[in-house]
């Protein structure tokens, strides 16, 4: 994750990469990630003004270590963290991203399984998805914006603009890791 101020939206960016999940009640920032075959879900309670963000890469793995890269995990995280900020769980409301089969092949159905595994989980869990854009053969750029919820999203239309917005984002991730050491950043 990484968090920075923006000159072009004169607001706070929390950047997600995968794994990542952010949960704030600031209505002054805006969670973003870059997606292909991955799914973000953005959850919120609007009453109590409780907002986040996740990033997954797959449903379940067999990491023995509980990984937010993968879904079960990281919409446990994303929904307990919200509780703890006084989220009311039957108000959490749902939009959902990604899935997409960006290069064709075998990531297909690595999209096609991250989708049918949120479309379950969120019915199961019973929270509703008030909007969603998943599939296609294209990546997204996703801005969630509190305090209202609102979503923006940017198709990345091409393999080759996909792969220029996944390579600036581990360009930053290399950057970040250089520094070394662990940080905690507070609201």
């Amino acid at each position: 994750m990484n968090l920075y101020f923006s000159k072009k939206y004169n607001r706070e960016i929390c950047e997600l990469y995968t794994g990542d999940y952010y949960v704030s009640k600031r209505d002054d920032l805006i969670m973003a990630t870059v997606l292909g075959s991955c799914i973000a879900v953005c959850l919120f309670d609007s009453q109590n003004q409780i907002f986040g963000m996740n990033h997954f890469m797959l449903p379940e793995g067999r990491d023995l270590n509980q990984n937010a890269r993968y879904g079960t995990f990281a919409m446990e995280l994303l929904i307990n963290e919200m509780m703890k900020l006084k989220a009311k769980r039957s108000l959490l409301k749902a939009k959902v991203f990604g899935g997409g089969n960006i290069s064709g092949g075998s990531l297909g159905k690595v999209a096609e399984t991250n989708i049918k595994f949120i479309l379950s989980y969120l019915e199961y869990e019973g929270i509703p998805i008030i909007s969603q854009d998943l599939g296609g053969r294209t990546g997204r750029k996703v801005y969630f914006v509190p305090p209202l919820g609102d979503v923006y999203i940017k198709k990345l239309n091409t393999v080759d603009e996909n792969n220029k917005e996944e390579k600036e984002y581990r360009g930053r991730i290399t950057r970040l890791q250089t520094f070394g050491g662990n940080f905690t950043l507070f609201d």
